[in-house]
């Protein structure tokens, strides 16, 4: 249980600090900073986010395995919902339908 806390700390430390800098890109538009200043305060947060974007993604290989989904089509399944919004959890519902479906027809 003490790995889960400790995981769940650092990935809100993460979040706070994606959010401290979308706050400062406001602040910077907010004050009509130059444009190169803005682009640079963006491409400070491209890492952070691709970080969530592999959180999310592994999440996502999980839940198609746990909803018996081959490994190939786990790892697609993550691949290609990962980066995608809250819609990527609708995927893995209607994924887990249509398996259970082909099941049934199979039988």
């Amino acid at each position: 249980m003490a790995h889960t806390i400790r995981e769940k700390n650092k990935l809100l430390a993460r979040v706070k600090r994606i959010r401290g800098q979308v706050e400062a890109i406001e602040r910077a538009l907010g004050e009509e900073a130059d444009c190169e200043r803005i682009m640079h305060m963006i491409a400070g947060i491209r890492g952070g986010v691709a970080g969530l974007i592999v959180i999310k993604s592994v999440l996502l290989m999980c839940l198609a395995r746990i909803f018996h989904l081959s490994w190939p089509v786990a790892v697609e399944t993550s691949l290609l919902l990962g980066p995608g919004g809250e819609f990527a959890f609708v995927g893995i519902g209607l994924a887990s339908g249509a398996a259970r479906e082909s099941s049934v027809l199979s039988s």
